[in-house]
């Protein structure tokens, strides 16, 4: 199992992930900007869709999520 895959159906090559990691390394700006630049690409998507899954934040400031993990994004 891969992190790509989660366990569940194999996701796509050409998905743009940005983990919390990564958000964090980026700054979030910065990682909009990649995410916004990926979907207006020549060539890229008609339409598209974005999750933001709230484990992502803080068990500080988002308690009420069903996987909450320490040092999340603030």
């Amino acid at each position: 199992m891969t992190w790509r895959d989660g366990g569940c159906q194999p996701l796509p090559r050409d998905m743009l992930i940005l983990d919390r990691d990564h958000v964090r390394q980026a700054g979030a700006e910065s990682a909009a900007r990649q995410a916004v630049a990926f979907l207006t690409r020549r060539g890229g998507p008609d339409g598209f869709w974005i999750h933001l899954d709230a484990d992502v934040f803080d068990q500080t400031i988002m308690q009420s999520v069903d996987d909450p993990r320490p040092d999340g994004l603030t």
